[in-house]
């Protein structure tokens, strides 16, 4: 291998490497923010009286 080859396959390994790690950053914290977002729609198990109220005078 000529130096050339050499240098290609040690920036490609850096860029496989940021990739994978912001990779692994941004599914940490989409994980965390969906979680996020789950834990709080737990308190809407039921539905307002008001909005079923209202929803049944649209389609009446």
């Amino acid at each position: 291998m000529n130096n050339g080859v050499i240098i290609w396959l040690i920036i490609f390994a850096l860029a496989a490497a940021c990739f994978f790690v912001i990779a692994v950053i941004v599914s940490i914290k989409g994980f965390a923010d969906l979680q996020d977002l789950l834990q709080h729609s737990k308190h809407r198990d039921k539905p307002d009286a008001k909005l079923q109220e209202d929803s049944e005078k649209v389609s009446e």
